[in-house]
């Protein structure tokens, strides 16, 4: 290869080397960890925007998990997507109702699909069946 010169004195020499570029890669995709008021625990959720995260997770705006605050931000900056985690505190637990007939004996038991409180003013009923409610523990 010829040497080029830029200055007197100083010859400049190309050699090629193993290493190879850096490939560049997309900067709009994320992960959030953080607590939410429904949807799964401890499982990653691939998200495309803000509706999408309101139906798996819930509100946005909740000044006690700002966890939907910061991804409804990332979308509006111009994200594309996002991996969300949600978290629940220590003893969280899932709502759960059990219909009794009149009996008394119970006849189904309901489980909320995830932590929280969300389930907790949910409803079941059916002809002859009375509701008994156990409220879960807020994560």
């Amino acid at each position: 290869m010829p040497v080029q010169t830029s200055y007197p004195g100083v010859y400049v020499e190309e050699r090629p080397s193993g290493v190879h570029t850096i490939v560049g890669v997309s900067t709009s995709v994320t992960a959030f960890v953080g607590v939410a008021s429904m949807g799964p625990t401890g499982t990653p959720i691939r998200i495309r925007n803000v509706p999408a995260y309101h139906r798996q997770f819930g509100p946005s705006l909740d000044a006690v998990r700002p966890l939907g605050h910061a991804v409804e931000h990332f979308f509006a900056n111009g994200g594309s997507e996002a991996l969300i985690v949600r978290v629940a505190g220590a003893g969280a637990a899932a709502a759960k109702a059990t219909l009794r007939n009149k009996a008394p004996a119970d006849t189904l038991i309901l489980d909320a699909s995830s932590f929280g409180a969300w389930a907790n003013s949910a409803a079941a009923s059916g002809p002859g069946l009375v509701a008994r409610t156990t409220s879960s523990t807020s994560c």
